[in-house]
C-alpha cells in the first residue's frame, strides 16, 4: 500500500494591447509575470513577454510591383518560461528493511527555464494566385533544466539543475495554390517544408552521457556537450547526435596502417556482400567459408591490428590500434541524429458542387531510429538477419554471424549483437512519407427542413512509404532526460501508429 501528495501553487497577471493604423500598421504585444512553489525560493518569479508588429507594404501609395498583389512582413520576440517537476527542489531516498538508499539531491536554487524566440517572416501573393510565406525563427533556451550526474563524494546520483543553454534555428516555407476557382469546382493545394538546427551553446557542468530512459537496454545516448568540434564530419554538440559503436563498412574506415591490406579477393580484410568489412584471411575470400571450411578460423590476438582476435568473415568493431589508448575498447561515433534534416507536407481539396475531397500526405526525412527490436531479435535467434533461405553457398553465413554473448568486448564468435546498445547496425535511417488522411465529404443540406447535414468518410495513417525495417518509423519513448519520444527515436515495443477508418454524420442547427 502506498499513497503520494503534492502541493503547487503557480499565480500569474497578464496584460496585452494592440494597435492596427489604417489597415497597414499593425502592432500586438502581452505582458505577463508569473510565480510557482516549483522553483526556489528567491526565484519564484519570473516575467515574460511578446511583441509582434506586421506591415502590409502592398497597401502603400509607392508600392507598385508587377505579379506581387500582396506584399507584408512581419517580426516578433517573446518569452516563455517552463518548469521543472515537483520533485527536483527535494533530496529522495531508496528505503528498505534493510536501510535507505540515496537517490536524488534536491536543489532550492532552481530558476525559470526560459525561452526567448525571435521571427522573421513575409507573406506575399504571386500573380493572385500563388501564396508564399517565409519564416525565420531563432531561439534560445537559457537556464535549461537538466537531472545532471553528480560527484560520488556528494553521495546522491543525480540533481536537477539549471545547467545549459540550447539554440534553435529554424527555416519553413509555405506555399498555397488554388489551382481551379469556379463557382462549382474548387481545386486547392498547399505544401510545406520546415528545417530545424538545434545546438548546445553552454554547459555550466562536465561534459556527460544521457540515455533514452527505455525499460530495456541502453537506449539511444546522447552527449551533452557544448564542444564545437567535428567528429565523424558532424558538429559535437548538435543536439539528439546518437552515439554509439561502428562497425567497419568501407575500407577507408579502417585505420590507415590496415587500410592497405584492404581489398578485393585475396585481401586479408575485404567488403562482404552485405557491405560490411570482414577479416577473410591473405589469400582467401569472404566466399569461402563454407567450400574451405573457414567459418571457424581466427585471427588470433597476437596477429590482430586491434589486439582483439578477430572470426573469419564476421564485421569488426571499430577500436584502437594495439598499443594506442583504449585498446581493446569500441570506440563511440556520432552514427546519426534523431532529429529529422527536413520535415513536409502536402494536401490537397477537391471540392464539386456539395461533394469534397481531401488529402494529406507528410513526412520526416533523415533521422535515425535505434532498432532495440532488432537487437532483442539477434539475441533471441530470432532476427530476419539469420534468414539464409536466399543465399548461395558462396553467401550464406552461420548463425554465429549476428550473435555474440557480452556485446562486442565479450566471449562468443562476433556478430551484430550488442547488449541493445546503439550502433551502425542496429540504428537506422528512419525516413518516411505517410498518407496521413484522406476523406470524402458530401453535403446533404437540411433534411424535413431541419439542420444542415453532412456526411464523411475518413481515412487516417492509411500507408508509409519507408526503408525502416520496423514495424513504424513513427516511434519514441518519453523517457529519459529528454522526456520527449521525438528525440528519444527508439523502437522500443511501442504499438505502431494504428490505421483507422471513421463515418461520421453531422448536422448544426
Amino acid at each position: 500500500a502506498g499513497s503520494g501528495s503534492q502541493t503547487v501553487k503557480n499565480l500569474g497577471a497578464i496584460a496585452g494591447a494592440n494597435l492596427d493604423y489604417k489597415g497597414k500598421y499593425i502592432l500586438d504585444g502581452t505582458f505577463r509575470y508569473d510565480g510557482s512553489s516549483l522553483f526556489g525560493a528567491g526565484n519564484r518569479w519570473a516575467p515574460f513577454g511578446r511583441v509582434s508588429g506586421v506591415w502590409r507594404v502592398s497597401e502603400e501609395p509607392f508600392f507598385s510591383v508587377p505579379g506581387l498583389s500582396d506584399f507584408r512582413l512581419r517580426a516578433s520576440r517573446g518569452s516563455a518560461g517552463n518548469t521543472p517537476r515537483f520533485i527536483a527542489q527535494y533530496e529522495t531516498y531508496s528505503c528498505s528493511a534493510t536501510g535507505c538508499q540515496l537517490g536524488q539531491a534536491g536543489n532550492t536554487k532552481l530558476k525559470p527555464e526560459t525561452t526567448s524566440e525571435t521571427e522573421l517572416g513575409t507573406d506575399l501573393t504571386l500573380f493572385g494566385r500563388l501564396g508564399v510565406e517565409f519564416t525565420y525563427a531563432r531561439s534560445n533556451t537559457k537556464n535549461q533544466i537538466l537531472q545532471v550526474p553528480t560527484p560520488a563524494s556528494l553521495g546522491f546520483s543525480t540533481q536537477w539543475q539549471n545547467a545549459g543553454t540550447l539554440q534553435n534555428k529554424t527555416f519553413e516555407i509555405a506555399l498555397n495554390l488554388p489551382v481551379i476557382t469556379k463557382k462549382d469546382l474548387q481545386w486547392n493545394v498547399r505544401g510545406t517544408y520546415d528545417r530545424t538546427r538545434t545546438f548546445i551553446t553552454e554547459l555550466l557542468i562536465p561534459e556527460y552521457f544521457t540515455s533514452a530512459g527505455t525499460a530495456q537496454g541502453t537506449g539511444s545516448l546522447f552527449l551533452i556537450t557544448a564542444r564545437t568540434d567535428k567528429q565523424d564530419g558532424k558538429q559535437v554538440n548538435r543536439y539528439g547526435n546518437v552515439w554509439g559503436r561502428k562497425f567497419y563498412k568501407t575500407c577507408g574506415d579502417l585505420p590507415t596502417s590496415v587500410q592497405a591490406q584492404c581489398g578485393g579477393e585475396g585481401k586479408a580484410f575485404q567488403v562482404n556482400d552485405k557491405g560490411w568489412v570482414v577479416w577473410a584471411g591473405e589469400g582467401n575470400s569472404y566466399r569461402d567459408g563454407i567450400t574451405k571450411n573457414l567459418w571457424q578460423t581466427k585471427l588470433s590476438t597476437a596477429n590482430s591490428p586491434w589486439n582483439v582476435p578477430l572470426q573469419f568473415g564476421h564485421p569488426i568493431i571499430d577500436r584502437p590500434l594495439r598499443g594506442e589508448k583504449g585498446e581493446g575498447t569500441g570506440v563511440n561515433h556520432i552514427i546519426g541524429n534523431a532529429l529529422p534534416d527536413f520535415r513536409f507536407g502536402l494536401n490537397s481539396t477537391l471540392t464539386y458542387k456539395k461533394f469534397s475531397l481531401y488529402g494529406l500526405l507528410d513526412g520526416t526525412i533523415g533521422h535515425y531510429i535505434q532498432n532495440q527490436g532488432e537487437g532483442w531479435g539477434l539475441l533471441d535467434v530470432s532476427s530476419g538477419n539469420f534468414d539464409q533461405g536466399a543465399q548461395t553457398v558462396q553467401t550464406a553465413k552461420p548463425i554465429g554471424y549476428s550473435w555474440r554473448v557480452g556485446g562486442p568486448e565479450g566471449i562468443g564468435s562476433g556478430g551484430f549483437y550488442d547488449l541493445l546498445g546503439p550502433n551502425n547496425y542496429n540504428t537506422e535511417r528512419g525516413s518516411y512519407a505517410k498518407i496521413r488522411e484522406m476523406s470524402a465529404t458530401y453535403s446533404i443540406g437540411r433534411v424535413a427542413g431541419q439542420g444542415d447535414w453532412s456526411i464523411s468518410f475518413i481515412g487516417r495513417n492509411l500507408f508509409t512509404f519507408t526503408r525502416y525495417s520496423g514495424y513504424d518509423p513513427e516511434v519514441g519513448v518519453s523517457g529519459g532526460q529528454a522526456g520527449s519520444g521525438l528525440i528519444n527515436q527508439v523502437d522500443a515495443f511501442d504499438f505502431p501508429t494504428l490505421r483507422s477508418f471513421t463515418l461520421s454524420l453531422s448536422t448544426r442547427f
